[in-house]
Parts: structure tokens; C-alpha cells; sequence
């Protein structure tokens, strides 16, 4: 794990390894029971943000009374990691839970797989759509107390279905979800919303939210729905709060790139945007980027190779193919060369 939190960019962000995680990690139990039990599956609201000094300290007390070589049983482990799936409430909380997901999901699946190229551009949309996010907000106030937990939700129920539908599946791997649609849904004003049941309330300790005048936050019970993950209503049906908005829109124009390069990954995970690269090397500030190996003519798509996807209305898409990693050493390498890393924590 600190090994993906240095590679990742994230070496700041404390990640507890609870008993519950172990149990899911090493069982297998990657999807959730239902949609209202938060402490299930493998999925945001497990890695809450936690005391970590304060658990150093009851570790410090145990092996003090105990002994250093005395081994911690899971039993002991339980008692002094009270670490339990938490609500995020604020729009600094909720991006460490996103992070902490993808950092889970490269330590498990490893960088190449498809499901931490999709979720990884979710965390980095996450990141670069905070203005929006933060004006939707504004002209929703009534969504605005539970908007965090409405995205949560909806993320741990796209994972929980892929995860269903994998163990269920002894042919090709399922479709990876497009964990990044919602930013669109949110931007068109579509529906894109979760209901929150107060069974799920209640599991996150917030269930005095239901008492705050709105009926249709206790009205809008998901308590009944177990097993199957699968059903898409649940993921972007009818808001529960406020007035209903208009069916989502069929199709999706952004493309993902399902056998991205681990070679890209330190610029994928970089916060430049690839369309202001572009715009410099239009200023003749950069030098032009490497041809396409199917249209000699065009360049390599920037987006395709390093964010691990596209819009499929892009000008190079012709460009959206597999490469081997020769084919693309040359726009490696003019990464390497002209690409000025940002920050990424």
C-alpha cells in the first residue's frame, strides 16, 4: 500500500487497514450484500478517514501491556480499530474515500487492469470538476446535505454490480462501468441520483438527517432491495429530494481505453490537462507531438494515451487504437521530454 500511495502520488493520505477489510480482501466478498449495507463489498465507504494517532496510540498501550512479540489477534485488532464505514459529509472527506479506493484497487487488480484505469479516471474528473460540482450544489440546496453520500452510493453500487456480474461470469471479463458519466449527468442537469433509504442512514450514523423537514429522505426506502446489484434504476433512476429531472440521454461519447500503458501512468495521474498541452503546442511553446501509426497524417491523440480514454467525437479518434509499447515509446518519449508534471496531492 505505500508503495501504490508513492506511485500513485498520495503519500500524504493515511490509509487504515481494518479487520472488515481484511475479511473482504481475503474472502473475496468484493460485492455488497444490499445496497443499504455500507460495511460490505469492496466499495468507498469502507475506507473512511480515521484517527490514525489516536489508533497508534491504543496499538502503542496494546504491545506496552502485552508485549512487542505478542501476536495481535483479530479479536484484539477489532476492539482497538473502531474504524467503521462513515458518511463523508464535506468535499475534502469524500475525495480521500474516492482516492483510498483507487489506491485499494491498484494494490489488488495492479495499474494495467481495466477496472483502475476506469476507476482512476473517475478520481481525476473528481478532482477537475470540483467548480461544478460546487455550483450544483448551489442550485440544489436541498440535495446538498446528503450530495456526498448520493455519490458514494452510486460509485459502490457500480462497483459492486461489475463485481457481481464477474463472479457470476466464466467467459470474457464484464465491461468495466464509466464511472465518469455522472460529471456529465450532473453538468446536463439529468438524473443521475440514487435514493437513500433511511436504512442506509441509519448505517452511516446520520439518520438524523430524517428529521430535517424533508419526508422524502425517509420516504425513499431501498431496504427491500438485496442480492443482485445489476438493476441500473437503482444507479441513476428518479431522485428521491425535490423535483424530478429529465431521463438521462442514451449513449455516452467518452471512450475508455481498456489496455492502457503503464508506461503513461505518472502523466495520467498528473493534474495537467492534456487540451491546455495541446493549446501550448499550438502557441509553438511545445514541439508537435508523434504522428498516429493509422493516420500518418494526424497526430497521436494526447487524451487516448494518457488519461487512459477519449471522446469518441475527437478529432484524432482515428488514432484510438491499441499500441504496442514500441508503437508508443515515441509519444513516451516526448512526454517524458515536454510534459511539465504538476502536483498531484
Amino acid at each position: 500500500m505505500d508503495t501504490a500511495k508513492q506511485t500513485l502520488g498520495s503519500s500524504r493520505l493515511e490509509f487504515l487497514v481494518t479487520p472488515a477489510l481484511v475479511d473482504i480482501v481475503m474472502h473475496g466478498k468484493f460485492a455488497m450484500l444490499s445496497a443499504d449495507q455500507p460495511s460490505t463489498g469492496l466499495q468507498p465507504f469502507i475506507v473512511p478517514s480515521g484517527d490514525t494517532a489516536e489508533l497508534r496510540n491504543q496499538q502503542t498501550t496494546f504491545f506496552t501491556l502485552h508485549g512487542e512479540r505478542t501476536s495481535m489477534t483479530a479479536a484484539d485488532s477489532a476492539m482497538l480499530n473502531k474504524l467503521k464505514p462513515r458518511a463523508p459529509m464535506d468535499g475534502t472527506e469524500a475525495p480521500d474515500q474516492f482516492k483510498r479506493m483507487a489506491l485499494l484497487i491498484f494494490v489488488l487488480f495492479g495499474p494495467g487492469h481495466v477496472l483502475f484505469i476506469a476507476y482512476d479516471a473517475f478520481v481525476l474528473n473528481l478532482a477537475q470538476e470540483q467548480s461544478q460540482l460546487h455550483r450544483y450544489k448551489k442550485l440544489h440546496p436541498i440535495d446538498r446535505l446528503l450530495f456526498w453520500v448520493r455519490l458514494m452510493k452510486r460509485n459502490a453500487l457500480q462497483l459492486s454490480s461489475w463485481f457481481e456480474e464477474v463472479s457470476l461470469s466464466s467467459g470474457p471479463l464484464s465491461p468495466v462501468r464509466d464511472f465518469t458519466k455522472v460529471f456529465d449527468q450532473i453538468r446536463d442537469e439529468e438524473s443521475w441520483e440514487p435514493k437513500v433509504s433511511t436504512t442506509l442512514l441509519e448505517a452511516l450514523k446520520i439518520s438524523a438527517l430524517t428529521s430535517l423537514g424533508q419526508p422524502s429522505l425517509a420516504g425513499s426506502s431501498l431496504s427491500g432491495m438485496t442480492g443482485s446489484m445489476t438493476n441500473d434504476s437503482t444507479i441513476s433512476g428518479e431522485t428521491s429530494v425535490g423535483t424530478p429531472r429529465p431521463a438521462p440521454a442514451e449513449g455516452n461519447d467518452r471512450v475508455t481505453k481498456v489496455d492502457f500503458l503503464p508506461m503513461f501512468i505518472k502523466f495520467k495521474q498528473d493534474r495537467s490537462k492534456t487540451q491546455e498541452i495541446r493549446k501550448s503546442i499550438l502557441r509553438n511553446e511545445k514541439p508537435p507531438l508523434p504522428k498516429s501509426k493509422v493516420s500518418p497524417a494526424d497526430d497521436m491523440c494526447l487524451a487516448w494515451h494518457t488519461n487512459g480514454g477519449c471522446n469518441k467525437n475527437c478529432n484524432l479518434h482515428k488514432d484510438h487504437v491499441k499500441y504496442t509499447k514500441a508503437a508508443a515509446e515515441p509519444l513516451h518519449q516526448w512526454c517524458v521530454t515536454n510534459w511539465t508534471l504538476l502536483a498531484t496531492n
